[in-house]
């Protein structure tokens, strides 16, 4: 696997480093394969939150909990 690994990144840095044009596909590649990852994630961890709370009262306390210091750190 680790050699798997390697050779696949040689082969992205090889290929990303051929023209300007490959260098910012690579770098507009990379953004959205992390934008979907962290996308990913919170709908697994909204998905196991739902799992374990219903659609009792309790979901909606932890919601609004978890709500209210996200929007204070966006803004």
């Amino acid at each position: 696997m680790n050699i798997a690994l390697q050779r696949g990144l040689k082969w992205w840095n090889i290929w990303q480093e051929q023209s300007a044009n490959r260098h910012i596909f690579a770098a507009m590649l990379t953004v959205g394969g992390f934008t979907v990852l962290v996308k990913l994630t919170a709908v697994v961890k909204d998905v196991i939150i739902a799992y374990q709370f219903g659609t009792a009262d309790v979901l909606d306390t932890f919601l609004i909990a978890m709500f209210l210091p996200q929007f204070a750190i966006t803004t």
